[in-house]
């Protein structure tokens, strides 16, 4: 199963952008990022709308660096 995420640059950031999420009722889960090309990141994986997820957490000031997938 594939899956969409949002990238983001650090633990603290992702783990963040968790709980904000969290508080809206949208669940998601982190894992690390594993190519060389996102380098040091963080997948949030989103179980909701992504366009709404994204906005919520731009909104909170938290940086994204950009959309990926990954495989289950």
């Amino acid at each position: 199963m594939v899956r969409p995420v949002l990238i983001i640059n650090s633990a603290a950031a992702a783990f963040k952008a968790k709980e904000i999420l969290s508080l809206r009722g949208i669940n998601s889960d982190i894992i690390k990022g594993s190519s060389k090309k996102q380098g040091c990141s963080y997948n949030l994986v989103v179980y909701a709308d992504l366009d709404r997820a994204e906005r919520i957490i731009r909104s909170s000031g938290i940086l994204i660096m950009g959309r990926g997938e990954v495989r289950f």
